[in-house]
């Protein structure tokens, strides 16, 4: 709660000349142990209040991951491979957690923190390494996609040039269109 305290603390000062709102700092506990959490969940678990007090003081909660017992699933991918990164590092299952992870693009960044929790670096290494050509891989293809989107619009305008080329004379497309018309004689003289 401590540390909860000195985020607020420090986001109210950067944000105390602007007026905004401040974000929520919630603690989130990933419980690898393979029993069940068994511990205190909220503040007032911890403290005895009396009855005059307790509204004044609020009962923070402790929000726990118990990754060892269930099946986490997020809609974050990063999310995902970082609470099963947890999870499979103490159980020793690093394979398993490669081949689930296999074909996923996971952020540098979430794969470097998870090393350095785990203390897992030579194993992530080789797995890093992969990712990086996934993303390779990815800007290749988005770059060729957007080419081909291009090259669809260019041979669309062709195609409505030489249609209206049987109806319309070069002026009168190019006013149309708003095309100049030695790019209109280029078109009509590729067909």
């Amino acid at each position: 709660m401590e540390y909860q305290a000195e985020l607020y603390l420090k986001k109210f000062k950067e944000n105390h000349r602007h007026r905004e709102k401040l974000p929520p700092i919630i603690s989130v506990v990933f419980y690898t142990g393979k029993e069940e959490w068994k511990q205190y969940r909220s503040l007032y678990e911890c403290v005895q209040l009396s009855k005059e007090i307790e509204p004044w003081i609020s009962d923070y909660k402790l929000h726990v991951f118990g990754c060892a017992q269930n099946e986490i699933e997020f809609d974050n991918m990063d999310l995902n491979f970082f609470v099963w990164g947890l999870k499979y590092s103490y159980q020793d299952k690093w394979e398993y957690l490669m081949t689930k992870f296999k074909n996923k693009i996971i952020k540098r960044g979430t794969m470097k923190m998870l090393s350095e929790m785990c203390g897992q670096k030579e194993e992530l290494k080789d797995m890093e390494e992969r990712v990086e050509v996934t993303h390779e891989l990815g800007s290749y293809q988005r770059r060729m996609i957007n080419q081909g989107i291009e090259q669809g619009i260019h041979q669309g305008e062709c195609n409505v040039i030489k249609t209206l080329s049987q109806t319309m004379s070069v002026e009168e497309i190019s006013n149309a269109i708003q095309k100049p018309i030695e790019d209109i004689k280029r078109i009509l003289e590729s067909r």
